[in-house]
């Protein structure tokens, strides 16, 4: 593995990383005191430490939701030559497809007079949604991530999602995937519906009930979940070699979070 790409996802893990760290110890520390004001029962029946983990947790994980896109452009950049997060792509799509398109998000949103919901299939929606004619109108769809030879060439898009999206942010990708899909001289090579990893272990397995509304998980050529998108994005054993990285900072940060988050020593074991 490329040791530039590994000190590039280093990089990004730490600013992460550092970024918490700060947020946790002095932007926005724990305040046992405040915390039995507003929750006396609570805290007097729970030790300190539960809510002071809380605490963090809560500062940890809705910030760490972007490092994945960050990841992904940086590891597309270093492989293809260029990576964005936020991209937008702007091209003509005809009025009859963008029409279709609405059709086809409300028949898989919607019971049929039969009492029955269109299951969705990628290729089947895609081969009717492009089928539609009349006047070209102009459309911008931001992509999560872009990745290409240079922010001027065609590439590829992915809509890349936390491992357990709702079904609002579902349907909106779907219909960013379609659009960019139906645009006049093709603007994007493919255009992908990712999961960064998989908390079902297999693809046969992921069993998250909201997005199968608009995506055959299973199935679906246009969904990449785990190691798929990493693969597609920086080779065969990139998600592994993010996972190496993350462990061989972990065992810092770790340290870190007992002794000036949580002022204890490092318990035997858990370096």
């Amino acid at each position: 593995m490329d040791k530039g790409l590994e000190t590039a996802v280093e990089e990004v893990i730490v600013a992460a990383m550092e970024a918490v760290m700060d947020k946790v110890l002095h932007q926005d520390p724990f305040d046992m005191e405040k915390r039995r004001r507003i929750a006396p029962l609570h805290t007097a029946l729970v030790p300190e430490d539960i809510f002071k983990g809380s605490h963090f947790e809560r500062r940890f994980v809705t910030p760490f939701g972007g490092v994945w896109e960050k990841l992904a452009a940086v590891i597309g950049e270093k492989t293809f030559g260029y990576g964005a997060n936020q991209h937008m792509v702007v091209g003509r799509v005809r009025q009859g497809c963008l029409d279709r398109i609405q059709r086809t998000l409300d028949d898989l949103e919607h019971k049929g007079p039969d009492g029955e919901r269109t299951q969705p299939n990628w290729r089947k929606d895609l081969q009717h949604v492009q089928g539609g004619a009349g006047q070209w109108q102009d459309v911008s769809v931001n992509c999560d991530v872009y990745i290409s030879e240079s922010a001027a060439s065609t590439g590829l898009a992915f809509e890349l999602k936390a491992p357990l999206p709702n079904s609002d942010q579902t349907k909106v990708s779907k219909e960013k995937l379609l659009k960019l899909h139906c645009m006049r001289s093709r603007r994007v090579k493919q255009a992908y519906f990712a999961l960064p990893y998989n908390p079902y272990g297999s693809r046969e397995r992921y069993s998250w009930s909201f997005p199968g509304r608009w995506f055959n998980m299973r199935e679906d050529p246009c969904v990449l979940i785990g190691e798929e998108i990493w693969d597609k994005l920086g080779g065969k054993n990139s998600y592994e070699m993010i996972v190496d990285v993350a462990n061989r900072i972990g065992r810092r940060y770790r340290r870190r979070i007992y002794e000036e988050y949580l002022g204890v020593p490092v318990p035997q074991g858990r370096e």
